[in-house]
């Protein structure tokens, strides 16, 4: 996404921030899921449509010692659901970086949940 980005808009060697405008360095730059479907957002999507119980996942690590799933139905069924849902831009990366810290929000004990017997029966 990014080398096909420089492909088309690069000038001398530099591209805009897709957010800021800013001309910006390949290293200064990274690729970014655009809101509301950020990574995060589409992960969690997945794994509710497709009923996953991430306690059950196999893994595997391959030769660059990257951990993928053993189930490749499972990983092309992701890469196809993710292609559907993403939508990408070339951002600067401390663009990038401020918003990371919004997809790691942690249960507090202040935090509601509805159970089932909140639920009205219509």
């Amino acid at each position: 996404m990014k080398q096909e980005y420089f492909k088309k808009y690069s000038i001398q060697g530099k591209v805009k921030c897709q957010e800021t405008s800013t001309l910006s360095k390949w290293e200064d730059l990274a690729v970014d899921h655009r809101q509301p479907n950020t990574l995060s957002i589409i992960i969690d999507r997945f794994k509710e449509v497709k009923n996953i119980v991430l306690d059950n996942l196999e893994y595997r690590t391959t030769r660059d010692n990257m951990i993928v799933f053993k189930d490749q139905e499972l990983v092309q069924s992701f890469i196809s659901y993710h292609r559907d849902k993403a939508t990408l831009r070339v951002v600067r990366k401390d663009c990038n970086s401020s918003r990371s810290a919004m997809g790691r929000v942690k249960k507090s004990s202040k935090d509601l949940v509805i159970n089932q017997a909140q639920l009205p029966l219509f």
